[in-house]
């Protein structure tokens, strides 16, 4: 039986990255077509997209715009259009590509009705009465959310594009992986570095609602996941030699957020943007409501049976680098 395909939220990379599959599983017969969800707002730059590419949506639905402290669309304005779909299609996968602070609702949505859904990094980001990003909720969260998958079987997968891609699998993972089982030797020392070169004005900050620092989560959800993803895959090459030990990660790190840009970028240029801001590090200073915009840490990797150190390694994330 063929399903109908659901996208919530049109974004720049689907056209380049995922249209061809799609249409690859319509040619097979696995799939009739494929319909389009997307808020208001976003409207105009749709309907652009959409008549860039060859294969168009069946349909195109637009919810009301997410407001600055809703930061995730009701279940109210999308269920009728499930329901709908559902009672036409009669079977429907979905994939969740919205901006990080809406994956949730959708995703309960999905696993609660057996639909099978696929959702991009990070898998949600859960928040507070305030609208805040609450990253003590995380784990809490998905255990909620696989005790209710198993009740409720289907098909929940998320998006790792990252760790399959030939230049970390073939280039730098295999390699590594082989070096470990040829010399029989752990991994004691692993440093991995990234520096976006973003330099985001101030307004911006206030009024973005892609990677919107202002609700609290900042470049370890903007991003970076994929590199502590990248990080765990190699350090857990250790169990390669030591199988039977159970391992932990000592860390410490050191974080910049928007306030601390006001110094780390060269005056003469914010002038030029406008974007000295001399109110603005202050006013915000010590608020909490903004999000990190670059991380660096330091780790060890210790065994629990001896308290043993058996890698050492640092990672640096950083996205506001314009001048390295």
């Amino acid at each position: 039986m063929k399903s109908h395909l659901i996208i919530v939220g049109l974004g720049e990379v689907i056209p380049y990255k995922y249209l061809e599959c799609i249409k690859d599983s319509i040619d097979r017969g696995d799939l009739d077509s494929y319909s389009v969800i997307d808020i208001e707002s976003q409207k105009e730059s749709i309907e652009r997209r959409i008549r860039s590419i060859k294969l168009k949506p069946e349909n195109i639905f637009y919810l009301p715009d997410i407001t600055k402290r809703n930061i995730s669309n009701k279940r109210t304005d999308f269920q009728p259009i499930f329901k709908k779909l559902l009672k036409e299609k009669g079977r429907l996968k979905v994939f969740i590509s919205t901006e990080v602070k809406a994956h949730e609702v959708y995703l309960k949505f999905c696993i609660e009705n057996r639909i099978d859904s696929l959702v991009e990094k990070p898998v949600f980001a859960p928040v507070d009465k305030k609208g805040f990003f609450n990253p003590t909720k995380v784990e809490s969260t998905m255990e909620s959310l696989i005790k209710l998958s198993r009740k409720r079987p289907a098909n929940h997968s998320v998006m790792t594009l990252g760790r399959y891609h030939k230049v970390y699998n073939d280039q730098m993972f295999e390699s590594v992986k082989n070096k470990v089982i040829e010399l029989e030797a752990p991994i004691t020392s692993f440093h991995l570095r990234t520096a976006s070169g973003v330099w985001n004005l101030y307004r911006e900050y206030e009024s973005r609602e892609d990677h919107p620092y202002k609700y609290g989560y900042g470049m370890l959800m903007h991003g970076s996941y994929h590199y502590v993803d990248l990080m765990a895959q190699f350090l857990e090459l250790n169990k390669l030699i030591y199988p039977n030990d159970d391992f932990y990660l000592d860390i410490t790190s050191y974080v910049a957020y928007p306030e601390d840009q006001r110094c780390r970028i060269p005056k003469k240029f914010s002038e030029n943007f406008l974007d000295n801001a001399p109110g603005w590090s202050n006013k915000k200073s010590g608020s909490n409501e903004y999000g990190e915009t670059d991380i660096v840490s330091v780790f060890c990797l210790r065994a629990k049976k001896n308290n043993k150190i058996l890698t050492l390694g640092s990672i640096s994330l950083e996205q506001t680098t314009p001048l390295c």
